[in-house]
This record gives structure tokens, C-alpha cells and sequence, in this order.
């Protein structure tokens, strides 16, 4: 970025790019932000460029310097952006039809270069007289709240050196600084556009082209005058596999014939034609309008094409173009006047936009809810969370609409669709009454999965079914999640200056709440960053047990330390029937004789109790359904 005095022909650098950071994408456009101070740039991929916006936001505008500070004085300073620019050296660069090209030695050693400095568009021929690319005219505007009519012209200042050409683009600073606060856009042209083709015709004179003209007529005038313009683009840079978001044809009207409000269609060509040769007669096309719009004043007026420019890119429509006429041309005295390809400046464009669909992957948990999207590349780029009904309680990224039991979520509504009736997710209730609802007197109509949604399903609204993924399995799962959270809880405390008996209690009182309410701990947190702190913080024991008996047992078991030492146990007590787990502990289990209670629903916990020093210890971890009181010795 830079300040350009035109009265002196210098420049001042004021600031320079630095390395962009990760880029926010969406669609086809990229936006990379503090490419300058205070400046993002965004990039938006089109039919037949790429094209970039400079975006100088209110931070940028309130420190820049002031150019008296510089050496620059008067009204002929420039706020102007530095960019380096490349075209085919065996074409020729005019202005307004006057040759820009220079050969030869070109400021240090270039051979090719161009001397120009002005606002026209720059018209790119070949040696024959041929029109191949164009540079348009630019423009600076603010992002919001300005009418297009009101943007300003960017002005252009070639540079040529032995490392390139360049273009200083920008605008006046003391516009700059007239503007109303907010942020301004410039919008310099990076690349070379892909001369399009048009042609208008009318019946008056059937025989006649106006090819080279720089207006396009479309509506009628008098002595039945029709006019209908012809407009053709390439968009053969486009890969078939993208969809198409949105497509645009713009026109810029700058002259009515005889004000009114009258329509105007956009029709798909049907026939092949070129510029040079066409005639009244030489063309067809589909009588079914593509878009109509109202032409009442002029500026940009807007047709959208999506579908017709989606079978052009798939290749299920032949390009031969698009044409613009009057959707009534019996009509008289409503002739619009456009700008063609060959006018300098707001010529006819299509605005593209499309994105590359990317295979995803969807998983699971035993429920079939969705909870995290990954891509092909294995990055996430969705992830869910949900409180037991089905209502989303953590959400990153989205898109996804079958998320709760696999099942469509309507967006406008918030409501799930199972098929025989809909599902509120937020308050846990169907809509409609169960239509198998005599089936089950004892319960509610409107209640979901037998009000047990972690063990039960509805696949289609019809009748509530122990989900095929859950039972053992499923129980398993939540006390493996259930286990790590209580880990990760217990190191959390642990570094909040909690003694290692007040731990102790805290776990026992959850455990053995849970355990009053007949229910199962979960834990909507991933079971990968649990295994990752275990592997990074494990010290402790772990007690590999079983039991055998009922009423009188006896049980046994080897506990595991961390630097690998073994401790065997025998004992016996009162038990409910047989048994085994595998528990965990980071209070140390003396050797000798020591007493524990354990009880628990696959998830469970023991208190114990030295007899040697009367030291305690406390054990969580997986265990079989029951309960025991043993005095075990530990070796």
C-alpha cells in the first residue's frame, strides 16, 4: 500500500503484505485477513477469473498517514495498492484505441512494457487487430449503503523494471476521506478477462450486424423496430464436477427509450452463431424464459441464469449463449440501450458462483445420532453433542441435517421428522398422539422412547424399540466414557488444590448417586482426549478382580501399579453372585489385610480400608451389576 502523487509521478511505500494466516473459506470465496494492517483481501473464484477485492476497513482508514508527513502535498495524492501484472508480450496494449505498448529498452533492461496512467479500460490485440483480453475499468466503493452508480473509478499507473510490470491502482485520498465511516472496497483487476462475444440484431433492417457496436438494444421502437441483443461467454475453466451456487447475467442500461416500467426476459440460445455474421434469421431460442426482470431506470440490471449456466458448465446444454428481449414486443416506445463488450467500461459480465463438493464421512454413536462429520482428508468439520432427548447441547460447524437417531431436522420448524409424525426435540415429546397408542395404556401418547431415550428408539414414529446398536454393547460404551470423564475429573481437581480425600469423596458421592438413580454416567465428551490424558498422566493402580458366590463368596484379584509391580489378593465376604472388573486407583493399596465395599451397574466403585494403618483408598472403574462387602490380603 502506498501514496501516489500524480502531479510528481512518485510514490511512497507506507506499508507492505505480510504472510497471511489461515484463511476463512466459504463457497468459492477465500478471504485472508490483515494482509496489511487493518486490510483483508478476498478472492472469489468466477467463471472465467479470479477475482479480488481489496477491503480497507475503518481500522486501515484511521491510520493512515497523513502525506504532508512524506513529502506530498496538494489534492493530487493517491491512496494506491502495488500489484505486479503479466500478459502475452506479442499482443499490443491500447486505450481508448490509442497504442500503449512499448518495445525496447523498458526503464532497466525490460523489453516489453506499457506507458500509461489513467482510469479507460485497456484493450489487449493481437497483431492482425484481433480483440483477445481486456483489463475493465475498476472501481472503490463502500461495502454497504452506496448505490453502485455512486462508486468512484480506480486510476491505473504502469511501472515497468527489470524484475516485472506493475500497476499502482487507487484512488484520490481526499475521496478517501469524504467517505461516511465504514469499509471501503477496491476492486483492481488481477487478471486478464476472456473477451465474450454479443451482437444485437433487429427486424427492421433484417440483413444488417451490429456486432462491433459498443450498445446492446433489446425491446421494441417505432415503425416495428423489435431488438433482441445476443450474449455468449466461455466457461470452459469451469470443472463439470463444481456446483453451481448462484449465476448472474448483469447488464449496465444507460439509456431508456421513453421512461416506463416494462419487463424483460433472458431466453437460452439454441443454434450457434458468431458475431460477425448474424443476422435475424440465423438464430433460435427456447421461448421458455429463463429469468424476467423490470427495466424502469438505468444502472446494473440483473437476470439470474443458474440453471441455464448449470447445464452449460455439466455440458447437458450447448453454449450458445443467452439473448435479452422484451417479453411483449408488440409493444412500441420501450427500447433499453446497454453497454456491449466493446463499450470501455460496464460491459455485460456473468457473475458464477460454485463450489467443489468433498466426500464426508458420518459418525455414530449407538443411538445412530450423528456426532462428528470428517472430510476425505480426515479433518472435522462438523461435531454434535446432545442432551439425552435429542436437543443439540454443543454444535461446531453444520450443514448436517439428519442428526438426532439419523433422522431430518427441519430447520424452520426445529422439529424432527420420523415419518408418521414429528418430534420436538426441546421439550422431548412427539406432536401428534401415537398411533399405536392402545398398544400401551400405561403410557403417554406424546412420550418418547418410553421416557428412556439413551437405550430406546423410534425409527418411525409408529413405536419406540430397544435400539439394535445399544443393549450389552451400549452399556459397555457408556461406562467406558463414563470412566475416562471421572479420570479427567479427578486430575482436573487434582490441579485445583483439592487433597487427594476430598477427591476421594467427591467421586464416591457422584458414583453413588448415580447409583441411587438407577441410571448410567455419560459424558458427551470424546473418548480419544480421554485415552490421550490417560496415556499422558497415568499413575497409579489398576485391580483386575472377580468373585465368585452368593450370599457367602469369595474373591480375588491382581493389582497392577504403574512402575509394573504385582500384587496379588485373595479374600472372601458377603457378594451377590459372581463377578469380575477392572477398577482403577490412584490411592496406593497396602499390602496385608484390608476391607472394601463395591458395588455398581457397570460402572461402579469401591471404599476401602486398611487394617495395617487404617490408610484409605477408593477404586472406580467397569464392574458386573451387584454389590459386596469382602476383607481381602494383599501380598
Amino acid at each position: 500500500m502506498a501514496y501516489y502523487d500524480a502531479s510528481s509521478k512518485n510514490y511512497h511505500i507506507i506499508s507492505r503484505a505480510k504472510k497471511p494466516r489461515k484463511p476463512e473459506v466459504e463457497g468459492n470465496t477465500i478471504t485472508y485477513f490483515n494482509i496489511l494492517p487493518g486490510v483483508d483481501v478476498r478472492l472469489s473464484y468466477q467463471a472465467t477469473l479470479l477475482k479480488e477485492e481489496i477491503l480497507l476497513t475503518p481500522k486501515a482508514r484511521e491510520n493512515l498517514p497523513d502525506p504532508s508527513t512524506l513529502g506530498m502535498k496538494g489534492g493530487d495524492v493517491y491512496l494506491v495498492f502495488l500489484t505486479q501484472f503479466s500478459a502475452d508480450t506479442s499482443l499490443v496494449a491500447y486505450a481508448d484505441q490509442a497504442r500503449l505498448t512499448k518495445r525496447g529498452k523498458m526503464g532497466r533492461g525490460r523489453e516489453w512494457g506499457i506507458d500509461f496512467e489513467g482510469e479507460e479500460r485497456i484493450d489487449f490485440k493481437s497483431l492482425d487487430g484481433e480483440l483477445k483480453y481486456f483489463l475493465p475499468v475498476d472501481f472503490a466503493f463502500m461495502e454497504e449503503g452506496t448505490d453502485e452508480a455512486n462508486r468512484r473509478r480506480i486510476k491505473r499507473r504502469f511501472l515497468s523494471n527489470e524484475q516485472g510490470n506493475f500497476i499502482l491502482a487507487g484512488v484520490p485520498l481526499q475521496w478517501l476521506q469524504n467517505q461516511p465511516p465504514g469499509t471501503i472496497v477496491f476492486d483492481p483487476s488481477v487478471n486478464l478477462y476472456a473477451n465474450e462475444g454479443d451482437a444485437f440484431v433487429y427486424s427492421y433492417y433484417p440483413n444488417t450486424n451490429y456486432g462491433s457496436s459498443t450498445n446492446l438494444y433489446f425491446g421494441s421502437y417505432a415503425s416495428n423496430k423489435v431488438y433482441r441483443s445476443l450474449l455468449k461467454f466461455d466457461l470452459s475453466a469451469i470443472s463439470p464436477e463444481v456446483k453451481i451456487s448462484t449465476a448472474y447475467l448483469k447488464l449496465y442500461v444507460h439509456m431508456l427509450v421513453n421512461a416506463g416500467s416494462y419487463q424483460y426476459s433472458a431466453h437460452q440460445v439454441t443454434s450457434d452463431w458468431s458475431e460477425d455474421t448474424v443476422i435475424w434469421s440465423s438464430h433460435s431460442f427456447n421461448s421458455t424464459a429463463e429469468y424476467t426482470t423490470t427495466v424502469s431506470s438505468t444502472g446494473w440490471k440483473t437476470w439470474v441464469v443458474k440453471d441455464l449456466v448449470t447445464g452449460w458448465v455439466k455440458g447437458t446444454i450447448a453454449n450458445y449463449g443467452v439473448l435479452v428481449k422484451g417479453t411483449d414486443e408488440s409493444q412500441s416506445y420501450w427500447l433499453r440501450k446497454a453497454y456491449s463488450s466493446e463499450n470501455f467500461g460496464n460491459h455485460p459480465y456473468l457473475y458464477v458462483s460454485y463450489y467443489e463438493p468433498k466426500t464426508v464421512y458420518y459418525l455414530k454413536d449407538h443411538l445412530g445420532s450423528t456426532r462428528v462429520v470428517v472430510d476425505e482428508d480426515g479433518d472435522v468439520v462438523e461435531s454434535y453433542d446432545y442432551y439425552p432427548f435429542g436437543l443439540a447441547s454443543r454444535t461446531s460447524g453444520g450443514g448436517t441435517v439428519y442428526k438426532f437417531t439419523e433422522k431430518e431436522l427441519d430447520n424452520e420448524t426445529d422439529f424432527y421428522y420420523f415419518g408418521a409424525r414429528y418430534y420436538d426435540a426441546e421439550v422431548g415429546r412427539w406432536l401428534s398422539v401415537d398411533p399405536l397408542a392402545e398398544k400401551y395404556p400405561g403410557w403417554s401418547p406424546y412420550v418418547y422412547g418410553f421416557d428412556n431415550p439413551l437405550r430406546f428408539v423410534d425409527p418411525t414414529g409408529m413405536q419406540s424399540e430397544e435400539s439394535q446398536r445399544g443393549g450389552f454393547l451400549s452399556s459397555i460404551w457408556e461406562g467406558i466414557k463414563s470412566f475416562f470423564a471421572r479420570f479427567d475429573w479427578a486430575n482436573k481437581l487434582e490441579e485445583e488444590g483439592y487433597s487427594e480425600a476430598e477427591i476421594e469423596e467427591m467421586i464416591v458421592t457422584e458414583e453413588v448417586a448415580t447409583m441411587k438413580a438407577g441410571g448410567l454416567p455419560t459424558s458427551g465428551q470424546e473418548i480419544g482426549v480421554r485415552l490421550c490424558q490417560v496415556a499422558k498422566g497415568f499413575e497409579g493402580y489398576y485391580d483386575f478382580n472377580f468373585s465368585a458366590g452368593s450370599g457367602v463368596g469369595v474373591t480375588g484379584g491382581l493389582i497392577v501399579s504403574s512402575d509394573g509391580t504385582l500384587h496379588p489378593y485373595v479374600g472372601g465376604g458377603a457378594m451377590f453372585g459372581p463377578g469380575a472388573g477392572i477398577t482403577y486407583s490412584k490411592s496406593k493399596v497396602i499390602p496385608g489385610l484390608n476391607v472394601g465395599v463395591q458395588g455398581g451397574k457397570w460402572v461402579g466403585v469401591q471404599r476401602g480400608i486398611s487394617l495395617r494403618n487404617q490408610s484409605h483408598f477408593w477404586e472406580y472403574g467397569l464392574v458386573s451389576p451387584g454389590a459386596s462387602f469382602t476383607i481381602f490380603y494383599v501380598w
